[in-house]
């Protein structure tokens, strides 16, 4: 019994380390802790993490939409990332969606606070493509952490916050 017990162990612990081995490999490979926030994503959008997120950036035929205030958007985000609010979608759509039209779209917001980029996600499901929408779960803090491209200031490519006159 007790030589069936070690066996088992054995098997399972080859068997994990074979998964690890395989994940190291993938270009794309799944961190090794998931947070708590990947299992909130309802829009049906894709949940990525920072790799796959930089290496859209990189691409340079992403866009990056932050979902978050246009008080919390000015203080900072992502390179070239536009802010939509969920708020002010609907309004801020019709200048948007000829730019977004056949693109990949990145939402997102802070890493605790992934609600607000799945719920703009959402809308936006409801008229592009789901294939090509992605939802960004470790959010900005994360990007900050990793030093990649940011800026500051108000939304140069919608024009700010019209409604508070913070337009550049």
């Amino acid at each position: 019994m007790r030589r069936l017990f070690l066996e088992l162990i054995a098997i399972a612990l080859l068997s994990a380390g074979i998964g690890v081995l395989i994940n190291a490999g993938r270009h794309d490979r799944l961190p090794m802790s998931l947070p708590d926030a990947y299992y909130q994503v309802e829009s049906k959008a894709r949940p990525i993490f920072m790799k796959t997120a930089h290496r859209l950036f990189e691409e340079g035929q992403t866009i990056f939409i932050d979902a978050r205030p246009a008080e919390a958007y000015a203080e900072g985000q992502i390179e070239g990332a536009c802010n939509v609010p969920l708020d002010r979608w609907q309004a801020l759509y019709p200048d948007l969606s000829s730019w977004i039209q056949g693109r990949k779209i990145v939402v997102y917001a802070g890493r605790a606070e992934v609600g607000p980029a799945d719920d703009l996600a959402l809308a936006l499901a409801s008229r592009e493509k789901r294939d090509s929408l992605f939802v960004y779960i470790g959010g900005i803090e994360e990007w900050k952490a990793a030093q990649l491209p940011m800026r500051t200031g108000p939304d140069p490519i919608l024009g700010g916050d019209k409604e508070k006159g913070t337009e550049e």
